[in-house]
């Protein structure tokens, strides 16, 4: 099963190594900036799931 992986940091300098290392070992990856973005980009991933789970 692929994995779905959502890193938040305030700034995104730290999340471009982490988000190509784990690219490269074939997860998807979703960065956020904030919290705020962070909370938004998992309720659209809980929405797909949802939606391909029917």
């Amino acid at each position: 099963m692929d994995r779905t992986l959502l890193p938040v940091d305030d700034g995104p300098n730290g999340l471009t190594a982490p988000a190509r290392s784990l690219r490269k070992e074939s997860h998807r990856v979703i960065t956020a900036t904030s919290g705020a973005e962070g909370l938004k980009q998992l309720a659209e991933l809980l929405a797909e799931d949802a939606r391909l789970s029917r």
